[in-house]
């Protein structure tokens, strides 16, 4: 089994995870093993719920019976790389994803990929929203790391796939998920709620009036001239943040 070694940002009040060449994968431990040493800190109240303590054995032993059949993405240290990221204390924006990419570009952030990797059809939609909204692109790459560092947790519904397969994980995520989003909405008021597409948009029913939610249609090319082009929800969430007396989000880090 290989060490993973912590250390703790300095601009978020959360455990980031320095990798090696090496992972941790499904066939070498369970994810419930893996939590016991590496529960994000930033959100060791909310993995401390009896509710959660209870659905974390349920999908241990699904994702475990998943991976000695088929590989899974991402690797099981980039799973909650996003609470890694991003600590409670630090949220201001949520966006929030379906699954990961299933073609391994996948690095547990919604919509990121690593620096060098081909831009997938949404990230491109993503980058000329960025610019409608009057943003400047300083970057070729779809890593959203800068993001995650100014508060913006970009979280999937589901937190893994099997290799070529959309969709494959969400039932085995949706107890989990249903408890984050509904535990994440309790303790933080005043949040900015970015969804795209239909998938998640019915977690809506979960917020409350002091949060605004910005929805739009899925950046993706199916879908990104039916409302995600031209929605200005990089403008509309500053605009609230700013309201709020929150520093608003710089997006053209991207």
């Amino acid at each position: 089994m290989i060490e993973i070694t912590k250390h703790i940002s300095t601009t978020m009040n959360a455990t980031a995870l320095e990798f090696s060449d090496e992972t941790y994968d499904y066939k070498t431990l369970t994810l419930e093993e893996f939590l016991v040493q590496n529960t994000p800190s930033g959100w060791k109240k909310f993995f401390s719920l009896p509710t959660v303590k209870k659905i974390i054995p349920v999908l241990s032993e699904a994702l475990k019976e998943s991976g000695e059949k088929e590989t899974i993405y991402p690797s099981m240290d980039n799973i909650f790389r996003a609470l890694y990221e991003t600590g409670e204390d630090a949220v201001s924006v949520v966006i929030l994803g379906q699954d990961p990419y299933h073609n391994g570009s996948a690095v547990g952030l919604a919509f990121s990929v690593p620096d060098g990797a081909t831009l997938n059809p949404s990230m491109v939609n993503i980058k000329k929203e960025v610019v409608n909204c009057g943003y400047e692109i300083k970057a070729k790459s779809g890593n959203l790391f800068s993001w995650a560092r100014q508060g913006v947790l970009l979280i999937n519904t589901a937190l893994t796939v099997k290799k070529g397969e959309e969709e494959s994980h969400l039932k085995i995520w949706n107890e989990f998920t249903k408890e984050f989003i509904k535990y994440i909405t309790k303790e933080k008021e005043d949040l900015v709620f970015i969804l795209w597409g239909n998938k998640a948009k019915l977690y809506k029913k979960y917020f409350t009036k002091e949060h605004l939610v910005v929805e739009t249609s899925h950046p993706s090319p199916l879908s990104a001239s039916k409302g995600f082009l031209g929605s200005e929800c990089f403008m509309e969430a500053n605009g609230h943040l700013l309201s709020l007396g929150k520093d608003e989000i710089d997006w053209s880090v991207l």
